[in-house]
C-alpha cells in the first residue's frame, strides 16, 4: 500500500468509527420510559397518554414500542418505550377497541448494532496482526528489532588479547 492510500484508509477509518460513537450515545441518550408494562399501556392508552400512530408490535422479540405524548413526558420519565406484551390476536383486539392499528415489525435493527458492536474489537485486533505480520515480512525496515543483541562472534583467526597484555597499562584501567 503507498502512503497515500493509508492515510485515506487510516482518515476513514477514523471516521466511520466517530460515527458509530455519535450513533451509540445517541441510542443510549434517548428518552426512554422506565418501568412501563402492559397494564401501565392500557391505561395510557385509556388516558390519550400514548401517540396511537406510534405503536409497533416486534414480533421477533414478542414487543409492544411506542412513544409517550409529549405533555406527559415528565410524568413517564420519557417518550419512548418497549415491554414485553401481548402481541397476538388479543392484543391487537385491545387496541382496536380504542381505535388503534399497530404497525408490524420482523426486524430488528438494534441486533444488527449489538454484533456489529461486539464484532468491532476482533476486528480490530485481526486488522493489528495483519499490520504486524506485514511489518515483520518486510526485513528491510527492522520492524520490532529493538533489544536485540548486538554482540558479535569472535573468530579464531583474530588476535586474543589477554590479562598480561594489559597488565600494567594506565589506560587499560
Amino acid at each position: 500500500m503507498k502512503s497515500s492510500q493509508k492515510t485515506i484508509a487510516i482518515w476513514l477509518f477514523l471516521v466511520v468509527m466517530v460515527y458509530f460513537f455519535v450513533h451509540q450515545s445517541n441510542l443510549q441518550n434517548q428518552e426512554v420510559v422506565q418501568d412501563f408494562s402492559y397494564p401501565k399501556f392500557i391505561t395510557a392508552l385509556d388516558e390519550n397518554k400514548v401517540k396511537p400512530d406510534s405503536i409497533v408490535f416486534f414480533t421477533t422479540k414478542g414487543e409492544i414500542g411506542g412513544e409517550v405524548k409529549d405533555k406527559f413526558k415528565e410524568e413517564f420519565g420519557g417518550t419512548k418505550f418497549r415491554f414485553a406484551g401481548d402481541i397476538g390476536d388479543e392484543g391487537a383486539r385491545e387496541l382496536k377497541k380504542r381505535g388503534i392499528t399497530p404497525s408490524y415489525n420482523n426486524e430488528d435493527p438494534a441486533i444488527w448494532m449489538a454484533v456489529l458492536f461486539n464484532s468491532l474489537p476482533f476486528v480490530l485486533i485481526i486488522i493489528l496482526a495483519i499490520f504486524i505480520m506485514r511489518q515483520l515480512q518486510a526485513g528491510g525496515n527492522k520492524a520490532l528489532s529493538f533489544g536485540k543483541s548486538k554482540a558479535r562472534l569472535l573468530n579464531e583467526n583474530k588476535k586474543k588479547v589477554t590479562f598480561k597484555d594489559v597488565a600494567g597499562v594506565e589506560e587499560a584501567k
